[in-house]
């Protein structure tokens, strides 16, 4: 079995925070002291809080598939910048384009239609 990239190990952590925040009684906590339910995630994933502050502030709330499903595409992209598989201005171009063909694209046609 081959190591997992550091893409594939911060989207493991994510995937932990998630289904940990999505847990019933988390929730309920969450909702009832959020400050403490905050030290409780960043202690629980230090790593993640420490090392990826930004990821740990997108995912320390609940996301939807999609945007777990984004995180994982750019999280690949950054692994194939690492590996030399592609430059960051190539993979920067392509995640832009298909930002863009998902969430802009559409709505830019439909205001040219109106």
């Amino acid at each position: 079995m081959s190591e997992l990239t550091r893409g594939q190990k911060i989207f493991l952590h994510v995937r932990s925070i998630q289904k940990y925040i999505k847990k019933e009684e988390n929730r309920i906590q969450m909702e009832m002291n959020s400050e403490k339910f905050s030290n409780i995630l960043k202690s629980r994933y230090h790593e993640l809080h420490t090392n990826y502050p930004s990821i740990y502030e997108r995912v320390s709330k609940p996301l939807e598939d999609a945007e777990l499903d984004t995180l994982k595409y750019i999280l690949k992209k950054y692994d194939d910048v690492v590996t030399n598989q592609e430059t960051g201005h190539e993979a920067s171009v392509e995640i832009g384009e298909n930002l863009y063909n998902k969430y802009v694209k559409n709505l830019v046609k439909d205001e040219e239609t109106k």
